[in-house]
């Protein structure tokens, strides 16, 4: 599926609008897709609404929103102190998101997103350093007999045995890959189809979700070799060569953990391979 750059540009800026007004300034965002969807049939997706419709949107949503607050608490955000006064908001604070803009100047705009983002990496690379040295030093200072008993509970968490592990013909792949159009405050992504046999398992999986499953598994069990996934990329990731390359990368990675028996009676392996329903998928995860 080969998305058109202009859209695309075009959807990114009214996320980027979006998540402005909407989701930083801490308004409700399910009560702002619903409010849409009530306006007209497809009102819930991005893509059937332009850019000065969204405006008005988010002018008429915040209008209602504090009057609906004001009438349950006698307060509006203002005298809350929790959000500006909303009933001076009009479409003069979406300057410079026009969508006739150029590409040019859209590029401008995700160049100086691209700044923010590397700054605030950079700054969560250092807070990571320094946690990962205090864990450091407070692992160093376990005395033998703790570490003993940390390494028997993973010795007994690895003998758990489950339906993977009781057959010895268990194959997996990724099938396949779609590119899955972004909502109002979530970007596009890549969706996997991963199917296991012979108990005829198919779930859709994205990149997080192997992230997850590798994490888990690197914590868990601590003296294994876990093999690689492909690396976190942001530019090209819709192209259909590199769809196929990470599709051929995650099916090398899951059938490599279903060669080990450990890996095979792990509960996450098998949670990520079985579990159909994606609300239930994320709720297993924090288990």
């Amino acid at each position: 599926m080969d998305l058109n750059a202009k859209d695309e540009e075009i959807r990114i800026v009214k996320q980027m609008c979006l998540r402005k007004e909407i989701a930083s300034k801490r308004y409700d965002t399910d009560r702002f897709v619903a409010f849409c969807k009530a306006q007209k049939e497809g009102g819930e997706e991005i893509d059937n609404w332009t850019l000065e419709e969204l405006q008005e949107m988010v002018v008429d949503f915040k209008l209602k929103y504090n009057d609906l607050l004001k009438q349950s608490t006698g307060e509006s955000f203002k005298d809350k102190g929790i959000l500006e006064d909303t009933s001076s908001v009009d479409s003069a604070d979406f300057e410079g998101l026009s969508q006739e803009k150029s590409v040019n100047e859209l590029s401008s705009d995700f160049d100086q997103s691209d700044f923010m983002i590397e700054s605030f990496m950079r700054s969560a690379t250092d807070a990571h350093e320094r946690r990962r040295s205090t864990i450091d030093m407070g692992v160093k200072a376990r005395t033998q007999m703790e570490m003993s008993e940390m390494v028997i509970r993973t010795r007994c968490r690895s003998i758990e045995r489950g339906p993977v592990s009781n057959f010895s013909n268990v194959t997996v792949a990724v099938v396949d890959a779609k590119i899955v159009p972004g909502s109002f405050f979530s970007p596009n992504y890549v969706s996997y189809s991963v199917k296991t046999e012979p108990f005829d398992w198919t779930v859709r999986r994205r990149y997080s979700d192997f992230q997850w499953l590798r994490m888990v598994l690197r914590k868990t069990f601590p003296g294994y070799i876990i093999p690689p996934i492909p690396e976190k990329q942001t530019s090209g990731r819709f192209k259909q060569d590199f769809i196929e390359y990470r599709r051929v990368f995650f099916s090398y990675f899951l059938a490599s953990l279903l060669q080990n028996e450990i890996f095979r009676r792990s509960k996450c392996v098998e949670i990520f391979l079985s579990v159909v329903d994606s609300g239930l998928f994320k709720a297993r995860k924090k288990e």
